[in-house]
Formats: structure tokens, C-alpha cells, sequence
């Protein structure tokens, strides 16, 4: 045997050993992202290790199938010269499965320049709300690598079933922690009260992603023919599991969408199978059903409010139209339906905290804001709240999709889920109509569309993240792999239509140079991606779980110092050392060392201006700084008076829809003597009184600025109305201590030891 002929053989080997483990990966990605999280707490965001898996495992399997191609451009016919043309339009024919595949392909391709027209590209590309997972580009890639590799690798009915159990077992797992902390037992999370979350830190992930998990649990006991009644049992019983855990759950969007999957579930069954195989189906979620109920009746201290929560879907459906509200991010469809109005509203004017260019401000409803700049936006066109709450997520997809990635994102969204709809119809319209049945694949595409449309009714109303969008894609993926399965065994109706489009043809040598190239690029970049980002930021957390602690079990100062120090971009780390700082900088100032104090409290104030360069609009960031600064001016270092002033502005500038933030700078403008602003913010505050509440600071702030005006009778009167909006709060007793200011300067005694006495002396 010669050496080229070696080296063939060599390669031929590895090809398959590729395959496999591009499948095990994708299978082991799919199985751990929605079980992973972290068991210590402290230092971890919920989702981190998540997205760590989804991450290293998609990057991997990307570079390992980019390195099987080159190996596959090698082990073709070795006396061809030329590679052999390839027509897109010839490829894609009427098949609405292939134009689904491009349209996603295309999606992420918009989503990039989304991403780089974006105010803040880095927050775009990696993601800025370390609970909200699943929207960054970097996110998207992932995902979109789980639905390509599911749509090319899994076209077998064998591995689409691996993918089947892969959902069936991770779901049952989830199922079975989250019924153990509704009875009072975890012993990896701790929480054992309220609605259960079990590996997913989310009630509504947890019960969407055993939405998608009932269908194909139900399904897979028709992938032989006849029935196994020991097969039945225990899917019956797996089943039993992942209702009783939804149940819990308490989350009503879920229990709509599982409901629609089930009835589609059945719908399917009975176009395309046999009446046996629908009581077959009837058979094991009659033993589901009866085995949730008996796991929902055994006594327990913690009480399911899941009754409850399914009866008042109906009368939050009858409530729609009747004019009644809930304030922002408020639960509940009222509380929804006002949500999306105000994203509809940034949608109008795509307006953003800065100013943009001329050129940027014309493409944003195409491309629009960038990914993850929705929470930028909204408070500047949501409804006024009436606390602090703080509204990340439109509770819709493809309102998400909207905002972050234009009119174009949103079709693209739009269009691709409804081609793999019809590519699942068409699928399913000739399995019934063929004579030869697939039943190794047709409960497939029945589960597997059952389960997407059961997501997608469930995603109009939650907030979906990487712990059930991963398997949302490769369910869209598997969709499309089984159509082309079926369009494989029944060709005549997709035929690819002829083009008149040349297709590009290179010699095979310049091809294997572009692959080879594209190869190592990529495997360059992702290990980077890799080892600067994801590595990095858990080894930082890894920091801050293995740091020395006190006797209180609180991390020591050198554990955070050092976790911050690798992981700057990280809100929690940075958060959490400013605040040590700030805290020893008041002791020091309550123990008389003005100087220690001011050096503390300048370095809590350096943590929070670096990562305000990254992040500029972040609101506990503003607010902190905001906050530093009026201290170290109340300690007597005026050169912040300018910084305070300019702070509490951009705040109110900011958050205009928070009435609270904007009376709290309108009494820090009051304090530096900007008397005409701090009235306007103030009115700007009390004017939303009639849809908030009653708002004391902002009377407060109103009557510190006219005090400084000398207008003492108008002064008086919003004092008084400070006191009468809220008689127990922090702003009226600072009224009374007002007033009791401004009667003795005028010598009216008695009333001045009446406040005083009030102001709590």
C-alpha cells in the first residue's frame, strides 16, 4: 500500500469517528443544558454553567464538522479536477424545509449586523442580563449550530429517537427534583417553598420545557408496532412525573401550550395512525394523568396553587378588552398585554438614551436596536411604575426578536417557523395518503411538531432562555430532518426545479486551500471565544466558591478582589466589592478617619466608573455612582457636587417611567442648589400619581427647592402634602423636620416643637 493510499485509509476512518462524536456532543449538550446549575450559589449566576455547556459544546461540534468537510473534500473521486457546482436555487426547489434552513441561516446573518450597529456591540455579541440567556449573537451562534447539526446529522430515524429520549429523560430528571422541593427535600438548591423551579431557576422555563417534553413522551411508546405494556408503564409513569412537576410549577402560559401540544399530539395520531395506536396513545397519559393526581393529593406543608392557577386562566382571557391594568412586568395577561404595547411603542420611534447618527436612526427599524438594548429602551416609553420593578423582557419571543433585530429579524422569525410548519403538514398530509407507512419516523414528526407548536403558543407569553431554547431548536431542526426523510422515501412532490444559475466551480485543489483555511480560522477563533470568555468569567466564579470566608461564611475581601479582577464585565463581582468598600468607608467615617473614608469610598466609586465605560446605561450602576457621589458630597468633599448633580440628572433622564428615581433626583438637584430642575422633576413624579401612588419624596424634594428659592408659603403647602400622601414615610418625617425649619424661623414656636417632635426631634 503506498503513502497516499495510507493516508486515504486514514482519513476515511476518521470521517465516522467525527460523526460520532459530533452527534454524542450534540446529544450531551442537549441533555445537560436543562440539568446543570450551580450548587454553590454564591457567585454563579443560575444560568452560567448553561450556557457554559451550550457554548463549549456547540463551538466544538461546529469545528469538528468544519474539519470532517475538509476530510470529506478529500475522500471524493481523486481524478476529478473540478469540485462540482452547486446551485442554491436547485438545492432549495419547493422544498419549504431548505428555504426554513436558509431563512435561519439568514436570520443570524441579520442578527450580526444587528449586533454591530448596536449603541453597545460587545453587550450585543456577549449578552448583558446574565438571567436572561439566549439572546446575544454569541447565544444565537450556539443555536443555531444545535438546529443546523440536528438538521444534517440527525436524518436517521435512529438518532432522531436518541434526540426523542434525550428530551424524555432530561425532563423526567427536572420532574422528579422539582416534586422533591415541593415536598420539602433539595439538597443540591435549597429551596423547598413557593413554586418550584427544580434545575432551571425559572418556574415558567421549567414547565415549558416539560410542555415540549408530554408529546414525544407519549408518542415514543409507537415506535415499534404492537404495544409493550412494560414500555407503556413506565412511560405512563415518566409522564405522571412531568405533569405533577408542571403542576407545581403553577405557571399558566405552559399549561396552555402543553394543552395545545397534547391536542395536536392526538390530532396527529389520529390523521396518520391507526385507532389502536390512539388508545395506545389514550393508555399512557390515562396513567400519566392518574399518577400526577396521586403525586398531588400526598399531604405536604408547601400547598400547589396549581388549581388555582389553571381555573384563572379563563378569567384572564375574559378580562381582556374590560379595561382593567397591571403596572409593568406586572403577572398575569393584563400585565402582558401592557407589556407589549410599550415595546410596540419603541418599535414606533426606536428610541435609545443617546443620540444617534443620521445613518444608524434610518436602518433601525430594519436592523433595529441590537441585540439585548431592549431593557435601554423600554423605560423610556413604558407605562410610569409604581415601584422599582424593573421590566428586562417584553414576555414575548418575537416581540424580543422586534426590538432587538428590526422588521427584518422579526419576518425572518416569522417566516422561517412557518415554513418548518408546512414543511411538518406537507410531511404529515403524505404520510396519510401514502401506502406504504414510515412508522419508524411518523410519530416523530407528529411529537416533534406537536412540541414546537406547544412552545410557540407557550413563548407568546414567557420569557424563553437558553434552559428551554436549546431544545426548542433542535426540535425546529428534528422537523426538519424527518421532512427530508419522507421526501426522501416519497419523492415525487419536492423535486428540485431546474435554474438557469450557474453554480460557482473551482478546481478541487483551490477548494480543499478555502476549507483547510476556513478550518483553522474557525478552530483559532472559537478557541479563543472559548478560553477568553467562557473559561475565563467560570473561573472566576470558581474564585469566589473556593475563596476563604469569615466566620459569618461571607467571602473574604481577597476572594472577591481577585474574582473581579478576572471578571471585570461581571456585575455581581463588581457590585458586591464596591459595596465591601462603601460600607467600610462609612465606618471609617462614623470613626472619625475622614481620609481613610474618602479613599474607600473613591474606590468603590472607581469599580462602578469602570464598568460604567462597558455599560453605560445599566440602571444599578447609575444609581450606585449617583449615590457615591451625593454621599461624599453630604461628607463635606464638594468637588463631587458638580458629578452628584450631573448623576441624578442622567438617572431621571434615564428612567424617565420610574416616578420613584425621578423624585430621588429631583431632591439631589434640590441639595445642590439646581432649584428650577429639581421643581420639574418633582412635577414630573407627581403627575403620575393618579396611575402609580401617592408620591411624598417627590412633594418633599418640590418644597426643598422652593425653601431655596425663599418661597416659603408655597413651600409650606407642598410640605403639607408630602405629609398627607404618605404620613409614615421616611420623605414626610424629613417634611416635618422642614417645617419645623421654616416655623421657627419665623418664630412660630409652637409649631416648629410640633414638627420637630413629628421629624422624630
Amino acid at each position: 500500500m503506498t503513502r497516499s493510499e495510507i493516508a486515504l485509509t486514514g482519513r476515511d476512518q476518521l470521517v465516522p469517528l467525527l460523526e460520532t462524536a459530533i452527534v454524542r456532543i450534540t446529544l450531551g449538550v442537549l441533555f445537560l443544558v436543562p440539568l446543570v446549575f450551580p450548587i454553590a450559589q454564591e457567585g454563579h449566576p443560575f444560568s452560567e454553567l448553561k450556557v457554559l455547556v451550550l457554548h463549549l459544546g456547540m463551538l466544538l461540534v461546529a469545528v469538528l464538522w468544519l474539519w470532517q468537510l475538509v476530510l470529506k473534500s478529500q475522500t471524493g473521486d481523486r481524478g476529478s479536477e473540478t469540485a462540482e457546482s452547486f446551485r442554491i436555487l436547485t438545492w432549495l426547489g419547493r422544498n419549504p424545509a431548505r428555504w426554513a434552513v436558509l431563512a435561519m441561516v439568514v436570520m443570524w446573518l441579520a442578527q450580526a449586523i444587528s449586533t454591530s450597529l448596536s449603541p453597545l456591540p460587545a453587550i450585543s455579541f456577549f449578552g448583558g442580563d446574565e438571567q436572561f440567556r439566549g439572546n446575544s449573537l454569541y447565544d444565537s451562534f450556539a443555536l443555531l449550530v444545535v438546529f443546523l447539526v440536528i438538521v444534517v446529522k440527525f436524518r436517521t430515524g435512529e438518532r432522531l429517537e436518541q434526540a426523542a429520549w434525550v428530551l424524555i429523560g432530561s425532563a423526567t430528571i427536572a420532574a422528579a427534583y422539582g416534586i422533591a422541593q415541593h415536598f420539602g427535600w433539595d439538597p443540591l438548591g435549597g429551596r423547598t417553598s413557593g413554586r418550584v423551579l427544580a434545575s432551571f431557576g425559572n418556574t415558567i422555563n421549567f414547565s415549558a420545557y416539560l410542555g415540549m417534553a408530554l408529546p414525544v413522551t407519549i408518542a415514543i411508546s409507537l415506535r415499534k408496532s404492537g404495544a409493550d405494556r412494560k414500555l407503556l408503564v413506565l412511560l405512563g409513569l415518566a409522564l405522571a412525573l412531568q405533569l405533577a412537576g408542571m403542576w407545581f410549577s403553577e405557571s399558566r402560559g405552559p399549561f396552555v401550550g402543553a394543552a395545545s401540544a397534547l391536542t395536536l399530539l392526538f390530532a396527529g395520531i389520529a390523521l396518520i395512525r391507526s385507532r389502536s395506536d390512539l388508545v395506545q396513545s389514550a393508555v399512557v397519559l390515562g396513567i400519566g394523568v392518574l399518577g400526577a393526581i396521586l403525586l398531588t393529593l400526598l399531604p405536604t406543608s408547601q400547598r400547589s396553587q396549581g388549581l388555582t392557577a389553571a381555573l384563572s386562566i379563563g378569567s384572564e382571557i375574559s378580562n381582556i378588552g374590560t379595561g382593567a391594568t397591571s403596572s409593568d412586568g406586572g403577572g398575569g395577561l393584563q400585565g402582558r398585554l401592557q407589556n407589549w404595547r410599550n415595546t410596540l411603542e419603541i418599535a414606533k420611534g426606536w428610541d435609545f438614551p443617546d443620540e444617534e447618527s443620521g445613518a444608524k436612526s434610518l436602518v433601525r427599524p430594519v436592523f433595529g436596536l441590537g441585540p439585548e438594548m431592549f431593557s435601554y429602551s423600554y423605560p423610556l416609553v413604558g407605562d410610569p411604575h409604581p415601584d422599582r420593578h424593573f421590566t428586562a423582557h417584553p414576555h414575548n419571543y418575537a416581540l424580543q426578536v422586534l426590538i432587538g433585530q428590526g422588521w427584518l429579524g422579526f419576518l425572518l422569525l416569522v417566516s422561517s417557523t412557518l415554513l418548518i410548519l408546512a414543511a411538518a403538514w406537507f410531511a404529515v398530509r403524505r404520510l396519510r395518503s401514502a401506502t406504504d407507512q414510515l412508522p419508524a419516523i411518523d410519530w416523530i414528526l407528529i411529537a416533534f411538531s406537536a412540541a414546537l407548536i406547544g412552545k410557540i403558543v407557550e413563548s407568546q407569553v414567557g420569557v424563553a432562555r437558553v434552559s428551554d431554547l436549546t431544545m426548542t431548536f433542535a426540535l425546529a431542526g428534528g422537523i426538519v430532518a424527518v421532512s427530508e426523510l419522507v421526501n426522501r422515501s416519497f419523492p415525487a412532490e419536492f423535486q428540485e426545479t431546474r435554474s438557469t444559475t450557474s453554480g460557482i466551480a473551482i478546481s478541487r485543489q483551490s477548494a480543499f486551500g478555502l476549507a483547510i483555511a476556513g478550518a483553522v480560522v474557525s478552530t483559532i477563533l472559537a478557541s479563543y471565544l472559548i478560553v477568553s470568555w467562557d473559561v475565563r468569567r467560570f473561573s472566576a466564579s470558581l474564585d469566589i466558591t473556593f475563596a476563604p470566608r469569615a466566620a459569618d461564611g461571607t467571602v473574604e475581601l481577597s476572594g472577591l478582589v481577585g474574582a473581579q479582577e478576572n471578571a471585570p464585565e461581571r456585575k455581581n463581582f463588581t457590585f458586591q466589592l464596591a459595596n465591601l468598600y462603601f460600607i467600610a468607608a462609612k465606618n471609617a467615617w462614623q470613626d472619625g478617619r475622614a481620609d481613610d473614608a474618602h479613599g474607600l469610598a473613591f474606590a468603590a466609586r472607581g469599580l462602578l466608573v469602570e464598568f460604567e465605560k462597558r455599560n453605560p446605561y445599566e440602571r444599578e450602576t447609575q444609581l450606585a455612582l449617583a449615590k457615591t457621589s451625593s454621599t461624599l458630597v453630604d461628607w463635606g468633599f464638594t468637588q463631587y457636587s458638580d458629578e452628584m448633580h450631573a448623576r441624578y440628572l442622567k438617572l431621571a433622564e434615564l428612567f424617565p417611567t420610574y416616578p420613584s428615581l425621578v423624585s430621588t433626583s429631583a431632591t439631589a438637584l434640590a441639595k445642590v442648589g439646581d432649584n428650577a430642575m429639581a421643581i420639574e422633576l418633582a412635577e414630573r413624579a407627581i403627575a403620575t400619581e393618579s396611575e402609580t401612588k401617592p408620591w411624598s419624596v417627590a412633594w418633599y424634594a418640590k418644597g426643598a427647592a422652593l425653601i431655596n428659592l425663599k418661597l416659603f408659603d408655597e413651600a409650606i403647602e407642598a410640605f403639607n402634602t408630602a405629609i398627607e400622601k404618605e404620613p409614615e414615610s421616611g420623605s414626610a418625617r424629613l417634611a416635618h423636620g422642614a417645617l419645623a425649619f421654616i416655623y421657627r424661623q419665623r418664630g412660630e414656636t409652637e409649631l416648629a416643637e410640633l414638627h420637630t417632635k413629628e421629624a422624630g426631634g
